[in-house]
């Protein structure tokens, strides 16, 4: 499915409505997605309360889905120019990249998952020791590393499957009829799919798995004291801290479940814009070019999701609004 980056296929040669309907698509995530990473990047810089280790994930993947953005418009030209020799190298070009940051965007998202893990089922100072800049630096560079190992490097260096232009359906897309072709498909599908999602569903699972216990014994914890202040008297000096000291404790646990719920809405947004790609992949489908239109518009969606979700984000981008 990954290799197949051959945004618009259409049986006909001509300039059709699908055509100008996908790639005024096209034209419109590569507008708005352009926008709205830029600006979550821009909050990211010029915001203190979002300069946190759980953002670096999430600046890493607004910096994927603008790269991504930004090449769309490459993807047009291919199905628009007619054909000149420069268009093999472009779409080489642009395939290499497309496909390195789909992988990027995949690992970001199992790093973000694994990231709330460790803070919500961890002491603070767990936390920290694990994620540390520098650690943040080598995680972000081995991301990078692999995505670009497995689907940049192979095509190119190695002649394990060949990313070029098809002058029958004028689009960029890998070479099906190339020997290796199936061998770049598995190595794409295996890195991307089952180990990264099998982790994300996993901590989830275990996050909202904790988050159901925290409730229920706050709630016992609650009850108790309701029953014990009408028990007995309690003494100033052991009302003092405590209830402090707990109310604090569950204003933290509620921030991080909130920032928790919306790197799930991501997740969430990602499987819902791959899933009818990936049944039309599966199947004898013939909307092949509106199924990747769908899972293009994922790169622009991330920044309406912290908008409207993310605490921190949202007052950043209110405040630069009122600006505005």
């Amino acid at each position: 499915m990954l290799s197949e980056m051959n945004i618009m296929s259409n049986d006909s040669a001509g300039f059709d409505v699908g055509a100008v309907i996908v790639g005024g698509g096209y034209a419109i995530i590569s507008v708005v997605g352009t926008i709205g990473n830029a600006l979550v990047l821009y909050a990211v810089i010029t915001a203190k309360t979002l300069h946190n280790s759980s953002n670096v994930f999430i600046t890493n993947l607004a910096v994927t889905d603008l790269i991504t953005c930004v090449v769309f418009p490459l993807i047009v030209v291919s199905r628009l120019a007619a054909y000149q020799p420069y268009l093999e190298t472009m779409c080489q070009f642009t395939l290499s990249i497309l496909h390195t940051t789909i992988l990027v965007s995949i690992f970001s998202l199992t790093s973000i998952a694994l990231n709330r893990l460790v803070l919500i089922l961890s002491p603070l100072k767990y936390y920290r020791k694990v994620f540390q800049r520098r650690g943040f630096i080598i995680w972000i560079t081995v991301i990078w590393t692999i995505a670009i190992f497995v689907a940049a490097v192979p095509p190119n260096l190695f002649n394990i499957g060949r990313l070029g232009y098809d002058q029958k359906f004028k689009v960029c897309r890998p070479d099906n009829m190339h020997e290796k072709s199936d061998l770049y498909d598995a190595l794409l599908i295996f890195v991307a799919y089952p180990i990264p999602l099998l982790i994300i569903l996993v901590s989830y699972i275990v996050i909202f798995t904790k988050v159901m216990m925290h409730n229920r014994r706050m709630k016992m914890q609650a009850a108790s004291l309701t029953m014990s202040s009408q028990g007995s008297s309690i003494p100033s000096n052991a009302s003092d801290d405590t209830p402090n000291s707990r109310e604090g404790d569950r204003g933290r646990f509620k921030l991080q479940l909130r920032i928790t719920k919306n790197m799930f809405y991501i997740f969430l947004a990602f499987i819902l814009c791959i899933t009818p790609h990936a049944i039309c992949n599966f199947t004898e489908c013939s909307l092949e070019a509106y199924t990747r239109l769908i899972v293009s518009t994922n790169s622009m969606l991330n920044p309406f999701i912290y908008g409207f979700n993310h605490p921190y984000f949202r007052e950043v981008f209110r405040r630069l609004f009122k600006c505005g």
